[in-house]
């Protein structure tokens, strides 16, 4: 077998050409492909970091939403619990409205509980409805009417709170 025969055919063209083009090919294809895995890496992280955030927005949203709709003497309690942390309970109106609403952080998410005046939350399935999915859950109140709730969230490995207060203008009421 002749050497020179194997490099080089009838046409011209090398052996050592052809590989040198597949070479190039196969790094364009590996860049292109690198390049693509890491922008959706990025997007994918960028998406999950909105999405978090959206759900402590939600659950920050529905507290305030909650207390308005039931600032009425002596409704809204922040009650504090061995199990759950500070706890907001909203008592019911009397008449038609006899239900109390525990709002509450259990399991990685906001839950709102609807018992029986003064009876406690069961946390069972279907005893409660899922509010948004958070990473944690605090509730404060002063001494001149203002509830301030936190919602906690992660972003990035890093935990960030979604702060809001909301004045009961028609009072507190004792836990």
């Amino acid at each position: 077998m002749d050497i020179k025969r194997l490099l080089y055919d009838e046409s011209g063209e090398s052996l050592i050409e052809l590989t040198m083009v597949m070479v190039v090919m196969i790094l364009f294809g590996a860049t292109i492909y690198t390049l693509i895995l890491a922008g959706s890496s990025a997007q994918r992280k960028i998406i999950e970091e909105k999405n978090a955030q959206s759900e402590a927005r939600v659950a920050s949203s529905y507290v305030s939403v909650r207390l308005r709709q039931n600032d009425r003497k002596g409704a809204v309690v922040i009650v504090p619990t061995k199990e759950y942390g500070n706890a907001i309970l909203i008592k019911g109106g009397g008449g038609l409205e006899t239900l109390d609403r525990w709002i509450l952080w259990s399991d990685g998410e906001l839950r709102e509980f609807i018992v029986d005046e003064g009876q406690e939350p069961l946390n069972e399935p279907g005893m409660y409805s899922r509010v948004a999915s958070v990473k944690g859950f605090d509730a404060r109140a002063r001494e001149d009417g203002m509830v301030i709730s936190a919602v906690s969230y992660d972003c990035g490995g890093e935990t960030r709170e979604i702060t809001s207060e909301i004045y009961v203008r028609s009072g507190l009421g004792a836990p």
